[in-house]
């Protein structure tokens, strides 16, 4: 456990073939279409208010 929180499930999503998100495509087949340290497109929102995304 990170920080106190709880374990994060990560589980691979079957029957998508790409994620677009702002016109661009992120994902796709599986793979990532960015790299790592590349800005993503769009906005982050949190409890229906734009947050800066930081990581």
């Amino acid at each position: 456990m990170a920080n106190g929180g709880a374990d994060r499930l990560l589980v691979d999503a079957s029957g998508i073939d790409l994620v677009v998100v702002n016109g661009v495509i992120i994902r796709r087949d599986g793979c990532d279409t960015v790299s790592a340290g590349d800005p993503l497109p769009g906005r982050l929102l949190r409890h229906g208010s734009v947050s800066s995304a930081t990581a």
